[in-house]
């Protein structure tokens, strides 16, 4: 009987030891493995829609980089979502394993975006044709802007001071002028054609 319970109490002993080393493999996993880290890279947009962050894992380790200056921030797991940066102990927080936004500094989220905002590209002309024309803004239907090509590029022109403002193309539906950090996003709206600028000024494509 003795020899039984000892049987016994070395059994449970060995699943408490597996259980043990299960929990310890998992957490390790969750904290260190690169392949987990790399699910979080990629390019996040702030509210501004004009800066961005680009999360990359650098010598298995997760950095978060300005992409307006190049500055870099290595970071630290503290959880399955969160990170803080070395130095400064700024806080981040995904919202999942593969995330569709994180949030910075305790106050501040940021979308994740499906483009790389460095590059640029030619905008093709049967795009550059659909976009033309002249938009009215949303809130106050007294402003109005057209679209024009010149050359390969669209360019913007506020109709009340004529001011021209060049676009370069990101994407198809993504533009920026660099020189006065102004985004452009042209979007689908049911059957209108709109211009999203800055965060939250909607301009509406005039039919004809």
């Amino acid at each position: 009987m003795k020899k039984l319970k000892k049987q016994i109490i070395f059994l449970i002993s060995l699943v408490c030891l597996a259980t043990l080393q299960v929990s310890m493999t998992s957490a390790y996993l969750r904290f260190s493995t690169p392949n987990i880290l790399h699910d979080f890279e990629g390019f996040y947009r702030f509210p501004n829609r004009v800066a961005y962050i680009q999360f990359e894992v650098i010598d298995k380790q997760l950095t978060a980089k300005q992409v307006w200056d190049g500055r870099q921030y290595p970071l630290t797991q503290t959880g399955d979502l969160t990170f803080e940066s070395n130095e400064e102990r700024n806080k981040v927080a995904f919202d999942a394993i593969q995330p569709t936004a994180v949030e910075i500094l305790n106050r501040v989220t940021l979308t994740k975006i499906d483009f790389d905002p460095t590059k640029r590209q030619t905008l093709s002309p049967a795009l550059a044709k659909l976009y033309v024309g002249s938009y009215r803004l949303q809130r106050d239907s007294t402003h109005i802007i057209d679209i024009v090509v010149e050359g390969e590029d669209l360019v913007l022109v506020q109709t009340w001071d004529g001011k021209r403002i060049p676009l370069e193309s990101i994407t198809d539906q993504e533009f920026i002028n660099q020189e006065n950090a102004m985004p452009v996003s042209f979007e689908r709206q049911e059957a209108n054609l709109q211009i999203r600028c800055f965060e939250d000024d909607i301009w509406v494509k005039e039919k004809r």
